[in-house]
């Protein structure tokens, strides 16, 4: 409830300093890279009605694939309490309403996690599912930006792995690209996918050739940069064939045969 929630909004200081401010950690950081505590946020950032978009489960709810079996089986639409031998409900409001006055309560906490923590949220398991989410719900520049900051600074630090081989990394992108590929788009919306092409169109070539940066690309050709993407890629093709086929002294990359099968 918004007291509980209120309490991650209080700042134990009474006098703030703004340069403070913006160095210190979220709040709620913790709670959102933690598998039990990210769940609080996603059941918030998911409405219960949504259905999966997904081919083999359409008629699945999306937020039942956030949670386990026994907890979907524990949480209900309307929670209800006994009186006097009767059911009654917890609150007057139905959950969807309640769930959209929390939401926009937390908003202010949840865009700042991912715009302050992002890197650590994109090599998380929990913590990349609720910046998902955060992105489809309150998309901005600020938010993107950060993301394809952290792409390219990942890519210039030699001693981490890059995020487009990171085993999360990489499916927080994918997933990021195929999210937004589900929209219609104009040429004046924002968008994730024009805002990392605008920064790494010289260096397709070269995240076409790892396994999972390839993964990656495969799922920006599905997006409104599919057009110029492939036309980038162009040159590479014949290098991305190689891997995609495998061969004496040459590894056969799966994210390459994907990638290849998306070009033509």
């Amino acid at each position: 409830n918004k007291m509980l929630l209120g309490e991650l909004h209080q700042n134990p200081d009474n006098e703030k300093n703004e340069d403070d401010e913006e160095n210190k950690p979220s709040p709620i950081l913790d709670l959102v890279l933690s598998d039990t505590g990210s769940k609080l946020f996603l059941l918030l950032l998911v409405a219960k009605e949504e259905m999966s978009s997904s081919d083999d489960d359409k008629a699945t709810p999306r937020w039942h694939k956030l949670l386990d079996p026994y907890e979907v089986s524990a949480l209900h639409q309307n929670p209800t309490v006994t009186e006097n031998g009767e059911e009654v409900p917890t609150s007057k409001k139905e959950s969807g309403t309640r769930r959209r006055e929390l939401l926009v309560y937390l908003k202010e906490l949840l865009v700042d996690v991912c715009t302050k923590h992002t890197k650590e949220l994109m090599r998380s398991k929990s913590g990349s599912k609720v910046l998902i989410e955060v992105c489809e719900n309150f998309a901005s520049e600020e938010l993107f930006q950060a993301i394809v900051d952290v792409c390219a600074d990942d890519s210039e630090d030699e001693k981490a792995l890059p995020l487009f081989e990171d085993p999360v990394g990489h499916l927080t992108m994918k997933h990021l690209f195929l999210s937004e590929s589900k929209k219609s788009s104009d040429d004046d919306d924002l968008s994730l996918a024009r805002m990392f092409y605008a920064k790494f169109e010289e260096e397709l070539g070269s995240i076409a050739t790892s396994n999972r940066g390839a993964f990656v690309l495969s799922s920006l050709l599905q997006t409104c940069v599919k057009d110029e993407a492939k036309k980038a890629l162009k040159s590479h093709k014949k290098e991305i064939t190689k891997l995609a086929k495998g061969g004496k002294d040459v590894k056969k990359l799966a994210g390459c045969k994907v990638l290849l099968e998306a070009l033509k």
